[in-house]
């Protein structure tokens, strides 16, 4: 191809036409390539197995566990006896205590606290709270009735303070206190899995009390431990503030 050359000296080459650009030809021995896999498949899958067989294992684990017969109302005493606590300082708070401890010094256990109910020093719904849930003795009665004297079953399942001791009773704290009310003697060993469930006069919450830490603090004995109505209530610490 000839070239020529513009005004200013520059070889002019003419515009050479370039056909379209072919793809190479594929090899034989070129195997077709496979889709990449994310490997975040394998991972999650992984995960998912674990977790199933975790269930699994804690599903197998409850299910062959032994069931404690006192494990569904352990808490449930807990609450009623903070109930009975919480209206029991209210009252006193409020001086509703002051015209029964003149007219009724002596009133003690369940004698006083049926005349908190009847005097109304606290609300009706209270008098449910009296029966331990495992108590095969003691039967709630009707409001109507409880209030008529018309009562034919025992209704408490506690123990409770003496009118006059009441306040000389939740003045002691610390190593001085005292229980103001646990399980009567009827219900003594309704759980003997936890212990006897006791309210102290210094303390916000009941707690389950054992012959071990009766021995260990207090002293107290198997047998005494074994009679709490002949022995303990109303005399021995830490039970001298709190009678049938």
């Amino acid at each position: 191809m000839r070239y020529g050359w513009d005004m200013d000296g520059k070889r002019n080459i003419p515009y050479q036409y370039e056909g379209p650009v072919t793809q190479a030809t594929r090899s034989p021995l070129d195997l077709p390539r496979r889709p990449r896999r994310s490997a975040r498949g394998p991972a999650i899958a992984a995960l998912f197995a674990l977790a199933c067989g975790g269930v699994v294992i804690w599903l197998i684990g409850a299910t062959s566990k032994p069931r404690d017969p006192e494990g569904s109302t352990y808490y449930l005493e807990i609450k009623q006896q903070d109930d009975i606590q919480a209206a029991l300082q209210a009252a006193e708070v409020q001086g509703d205590l002051d015209g029964l401890i003149k007219a009724q010094p002596d009133a003690s256990g369940q004698e006083f606290w049926a005349l908190c109910l009847r005097e109304r020093l606290f609300e009706s719904v209270i008098l449910r709270r009296f029966r331990s849930f495992r108590s095969e003795t003691d039967e709630t009665p009707s409001w109507e009735d409880f209030l008529s004297g018309n009562v034919k079953e025992p209704w408490c399942s506690y123990t409770g303070p003496r009118a006059d001791q009441v306040r000389e009773a939740t003045a002691r704290k610390g190593t001085e206190r005292v229980v103001l009310f646990c399980f009567n003697s009827r219900n003594w060993n309704n759980y003997p899995n936890h212990g006897v469930l006791a309210t102290w006069s210094d303390g916000d919450r009941a707690t389950y009390l054992t012959l071990e830490d009766m021995i260990e603090t207090y002293g107290i004995t198997a047998e005494e431990w074994a009679d709490p109505a002949g022995k303990l209530f109303g005399k021995k610490a830490p039970f001298q503030y709190t009678y049938e």
